[in-house]
Protein backbone atom coordinates (compact mmCIF):
# COMPACT_ATOMS: atom_id res chain seq x y z
CA UNK A 1 0.00 0.00 0.00
CA UNK A 2 1.51 3.41 -0.81
CA UNK A 3 0.30 6.61 0.56
CA UNK A 4 0.37 9.99 -0.75
CA UNK A 5 2.11 13.01 1.44
CA UNK A 6 -1.40 14.79 2.59
CA UNK A 7 -2.30 11.33 4.15
CA UNK A 8 1.06 11.31 6.23
CA UNK A 9 0.08 14.29 7.53
CA UNK A 10 2.93 16.33 4.91
CA UNK A 11 2.32 20.04 3.82
CA UNK A 12 3.69 20.24 0.16
CA UNK A 13 5.27 22.58 -0.21
CA UNK A 14 7.88 21.43 2.06
CA UNK A 15 10.73 24.20 1.87
CA UNK A 16 12.61 23.39 5.00
CA UNK A 17 15.51 25.74 5.42
CA UNK A 18 17.61 27.53 3.01
CA UNK A 19 20.72 25.32 2.09
CA UNK A 20 23.43 26.05 -0.78
CA UNK A 21 23.94 22.52 -1.41
CA UNK A 22 21.92 19.03 -1.69
CA UNK A 23 22.52 15.56 -2.09
CA UNK A 24 19.92 12.36 -2.41
CA UNK A 25 18.84 9.60 -4.18
CA UNK A 26 15.35 9.35 -5.59
CA UNK A 27 12.88 6.23 -6.55
CA UNK A 28 13.11 5.68 -10.87
CA UNK A 29 10.97 8.61 -11.75
CA UNK A 30 7.83 7.88 -15.00
CA UNK A 31 8.83 9.13 -18.37
CA UNK A 32 7.50 12.18 -19.43
CA UNK A 33 4.97 10.42 -21.49
CA UNK A 34 3.57 8.55 -18.49
CA UNK A 35 3.69 11.51 -15.90
CA UNK A 36 1.22 13.56 -17.72
CA UNK A 37 -1.95 12.57 -19.24
CA UNK A 38 -4.71 14.44 -21.49
CA UNK A 39 -8.38 14.21 -20.67
CA UNK A 40 -10.09 16.85 -23.07
CA UNK A 41 -8.40 20.09 -23.39
CA UNK A 42 -6.60 19.42 -19.95
CA UNK A 43 -3.49 17.96 -19.71
CA UNK A 44 -3.05 16.90 -16.08
CA UNK A 45 -0.43 14.73 -13.73
CA UNK A 46 -1.47 10.98 -14.30
CA UNK A 47 -2.04 9.02 -11.41
CA UNK A 48 1.93 7.35 -11.49
CA UNK A 49 2.63 11.07 -11.99
CA UNK A 50 0.74 11.71 -8.48
CA UNK A 51 2.21 8.82 -7.01
CA UNK A 52 6.21 9.71 -8.26
CA UNK A 53 6.00 13.30 -6.77
CA UNK A 54 4.34 12.14 -3.58
CA UNK A 55 7.35 9.79 -2.90
CA UNK A 56 9.94 12.32 -3.97
CA UNK A 57 8.15 14.88 -1.35
CA UNK A 58 8.51 12.08 1.06
CA UNK A 59 12.01 11.23 0.19
CA UNK A 60 13.30 15.20 0.21
CA UNK A 61 10.61 16.33 3.46
CA UNK A 62 12.96 19.24 5.47
CA UNK A 63 15.82 18.72 3.19
CA UNK A 64 15.99 22.65 2.60
CA UNK A 65 15.42 24.20 -0.80
CA UNK A 66 17.84 26.05 -2.81
CA UNK A 67 17.55 29.41 -4.62
CA UNK A 68 19.44 31.45 -7.19
CA UNK A 69 21.05 30.00 -10.36
CA UNK A 70 21.26 26.09 -9.86
CA UNK A 71 23.43 23.00 -11.30
CA UNK A 72 22.42 19.75 -11.39
CA UNK A 73 24.74 16.59 -11.73
CA UNK A 74 22.03 13.31 -12.59
CA UNK A 75 23.05 9.87 -12.35
CA UNK A 76 20.62 7.54 -13.66
CA UNK A 77 20.79 4.11 -12.78
CA UNK A 78 18.14 2.14 -14.93
CA UNK A 79 16.14 -0.72 -13.97
CA UNK A 80 16.55 -3.13 -16.65
CA UNK A 81 18.23 -2.46 -20.06
CA UNK A 82 15.49 -0.88 -22.10
CA UNK A 83 16.90 1.78 -23.96
CA UNK A 84 15.50 5.35 -22.37
CA UNK A 85 15.45 9.09 -23.71
CA UNK A 86 17.13 9.93 -20.71
CA UNK A 87 16.30 13.79 -21.09
CA UNK A 88 12.24 12.06 -21.01
CA UNK A 89 13.33 11.59 -17.30
CA UNK A 90 14.16 14.93 -16.25
CA UNK A 91 11.09 16.94 -16.59
CA UNK A 92 8.97 14.39 -14.29
CA UNK A 93 11.80 14.17 -11.82
CA UNK A 94 12.30 18.10 -11.90
CA UNK A 95 8.49 18.62 -11.97
CA UNK A 96 8.08 16.60 -8.56
CA UNK A 97 11.54 18.32 -7.05
CA UNK A 98 9.74 22.01 -7.76
CA UNK A 99 6.24 20.64 -6.33
CA UNK A 100 7.68 19.89 -2.93
CA UNK A 101 9.56 23.07 -2.56
CA UNK A 102 13.35 21.85 -3.64
CA UNK A 103 13.41 24.81 -5.95
CA UNK A 104 11.02 27.55 -6.83
CA UNK A 105 11.37 26.98 -10.56
CA UNK A 106 13.28 24.39 -12.82
CA UNK A 107 14.41 27.43 -15.05
CA UNK A 108 16.58 28.24 -12.26
CA UNK A 109 19.00 25.91 -13.82
CA UNK A 110 21.83 27.00 -16.08
CA UNK A 111 23.49 24.14 -16.18
CA UNK A 112 22.67 20.03 -15.98
CA UNK A 113 24.69 17.17 -16.23
CA UNK A 114 22.56 13.50 -17.06
CA UNK A 115 24.56 10.36 -16.64
CA UNK A 116 23.42 7.22 -17.02
CA UNK A 117 25.10 4.20 -14.51
CA UNK A 118 24.75 0.83 -13.99
CA UNK A 119 21.07 -0.91 -14.08
CA UNK A 120 19.77 -1.09 -10.44
CA UNK A 121 17.22 -3.80 -9.56
CA UNK A 122 14.21 -0.82 -9.16
CA UNK A 123 15.84 1.67 -10.81
CA UNK A 124 17.59 5.07 -9.12
CA UNK A 125 18.10 8.86 -9.71
CA UNK A 126 21.11 10.41 -7.19
CA UNK A 127 20.80 13.88 -7.46
CA UNK A 128 23.48 16.64 -6.44
CA UNK A 129 21.96 20.38 -6.62
CA UNK A 130 23.92 23.23 -5.63
CA UNK A 131 23.70 27.23 -6.09
CA UNK A 132 26.31 28.22 -8.20
CA UNK A 133 28.60 30.76 -7.64
CA UNK A 134 28.65 34.57 -9.07
CA UNK A 135 32.37 32.92 -10.93
CA UNK A 136 30.91 29.77 -12.11
CA UNK A 137 27.78 31.57 -13.54
CA UNK A 138 30.06 34.55 -15.49
CA UNK A 139 32.71 32.23 -16.81
CA UNK A 140 33.08 31.02 -20.02
CA UNK A 141 34.83 29.09 -22.07
CA UNK A 142 37.54 30.33 -24.20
Amino acid sequence: MSFTAAQLGLAVPLRGKRVDFLEFTLPWPPSVNHYWRHVGAKVLISKPGRLYRDAVAIHLVRSGHLEGRLFAQIDVYPPDRRERDLDNLCKSLFDSMQACGTFANDSQFDEIRLSRREIREGGAVRCVLWEMSQEEIEWTPS
